[in-house]
């Protein structure tokens, strides 16, 4: 049978890889779920307001490097201030991860195991979304890219610009979300070990220094622009600084975040494959493909790391395992190759595809959906319709809105802006990190914006607008602030502050 054209088989990948990023993501696009969560209400929140001229870190307080809030305020714009172009670049970054994910395997494994392999990790990807639009979902295609451009430099003598752009990649990703640079880790514990055993001292500097020159180009580029206006140190200080205190929690907590995310994985074969194919990684089919056995080796440095990364965490968040999708899908593949090797000995080529095309749309479809209800989000405390439509009653687009707590996702959906840059208030909150200086600056800058509505969403009136420190200034403030504001009623356990010489 003659192969089909170029032009088909590419047609044919970019639209499979288009449905199926869309059937896992179309559960979660904004007119089924029209209100963020948490986190992505803050990267939504803070894209709002890079459109409107505003600087992360200096003007807007969260804890995560800057691209997230980038991407989000492209999105916005392209969406014309609509969540659907958010959700367009996901689908397209899931797109893109999924191409990647799938010329990645095939280069180790057959096409039919790379397949299946993409196939799992998109199964079990409904389970760590948490309502979409996180970090983890954006470096996911930067780390399939640099394990696909790691195989094609497999051998070469002259790779210093393939180097150059797997260090990219990394650096990119590492203003996304630190703990994603696990692989790019790897890759340098990688290329320490094979170059200085093969005794190729030359290319390992040229190789190295491109790799690390890639990995540099990103962060001086931030640097200065977060320095130019004057929010570098700011930068440090939340998204390093402050995430170095959040990690230390008990490694007992840690250990049992790890063992109970198993539930994560159970949609599809993802788990199970990646055990089998973890335990025949050293067939001799394997060892015999230098592509095949250097990402294996990559491979054994790299789950070490990832697991390091997620316990050092010392959080159980479900999109958190998103990083080790690419890992498991390389021993997922291994393992389906086993099983397909030893398939083929005793069943016949064409029932042999058949089997596999049933297998894996199966697997795609039973998986996603048994995934479905944990991608929709929950709302305990507050009928999000209710605040939303409350807000944008009882006060104007010119009005700030403070939350007390970590709910800026209505600050982002009433379109009000916040009286201070700590949008959500846990630094505060939090032992060790802030000083009196940064709750008086809280406390002035709400004073100075006099917002026209106040909910305090904690549940907890005694420590209503009481942070880690409580001096005499910091208390002196406080009462200032709330003379005020009187209580005006509650929103399902919120209780919402109306200015005093403000008309509700």
């Amino acid at each position: 049978m003659s192969q089909r054209p170029l032009w088909q088989r590419t047609f044919f990948t970019l639209a499979s890889a288009f449905v199926a990023a869309l059937v896992v993501l179309i559960p979660i696009n904004p007119r089924w779920q029209p209100y963020p969560g948490r986190d992505s209400g803050v990267f939504l929140y803070s894209g709002w307001r890079i459109l409107a001229g505003e600087v992360p870190y200096r003007d807007l307080w969260d804890h995560k490097p800057p691209v997230i809030f980038y991407i989000d305020a492209l999105g916005l714009w392209l969406g014309n201030g609509s969540r659907w172009g958010v959700w367009v670049l996901e689908l397209l970054a899931l797109v893109a991860a999924v191409l990647f994910s799938y010329r990645f395997l095939s280069q180790v494994v057959s096409k039919q195991a790379a397949l299946v392999a993409v196939l799992c990790w998109l199964a079990a990807l409904p389970f760590m979304l948490e309502g979409g639009n996180l970090t983890t979902e954006y470096t996911l295609p930067l780390q399939f890219a640099a394990l696909m451009l790691f195989t094609d430099v497999v051998g070469r003598v002259k790779s210093s610009r393939q180097w150059f752009l797997i260090g990219l990649l990394g650096g990119v990703a590492f203003l996304t979300k630190q703990s994603a640079a696990g692989l790019w880790l790897s890759m340098g514990i990688y290329l320490v070990l094979t170059r200085n055993w093969q005794h190729r001292s030359r290319q390992f500097a040229i190789e190295s220094t491109a790799f690390l020159l890639g990995i540099a180009l990103p962060i001086i580029l931030t640097a200065l622009y977060f320095g130019r206006h004057d929010a570098l140190s700011e930068l440090w200080n939340a998204a390093f600084r402050y995430n170095a205190l959040y990690v230390n929690n008990p490694w007992q907590s840690r250990i049992g975040n790890l063992i109970r995310s198993r539930h994560l994985f159970s949609s599809g074969f993802l788990l199970p494959l990646a055990g089998l194919g973890f335990m025949t990684m050293w067939r001799p089919q394997i060892q015999r493909d230098s592509r095949a056995n250097a990402v294996v080796h990559l491979a054994l440095i790299l789950i070490p790391i990832e697991i390091s990364l997620i316990l050092l965490s010392g959080r159980g968040y479900s999109h958190y395992f998103i990083t080790t999708l690419p890992v498991l899908s390389l021993c997922a593949a291994v393992g389906w190759q086993t099983v397909a090797d030893l398939i083929a000995r005793f069943v016949r080529p064409e029932l042999y595809r058949r089997t596999v095309t049933a297998s894996l749309m199966t697997i795609i479809v039973v998986g996603t959906l048994w995934g479905m209800p944990s991608m929709r989000l929950d709302w305990p405390r507050s009928e999000p319709q209710r605040v939303i439509s409350y807000v944008r009653q009882h006060s104007s687009e010119a009005d700030s809105v403070l939350l007390v707590g970590a709910e800026t996702w209505v600050n982002f959906s009433a379109r009000r802006v916040s009286p201070s840059r700590f949008t959500y208030q846990y630094p505060l909150w939090f032992p060790y990190y802030a000083h009196e200086a940064d709750i008086l600056q809280f406390l002035n800058d709400v004073v100075a914006e006099e917002p026209k509505l106040i909910f305090d969403t904690q549940g907890q009136p005694e420590h209503f607008l009481r942070f880690s420190i409580q001096t005499d200034a910091t208390e002196a403030r406080r009462t200032e602030l709330l003379a005020d504001y009187e209580k005006a009623g509650s929103i399902n356990g919120w209780d919402v502050y109306h200015r005093t010489d403000a008309n509700p």
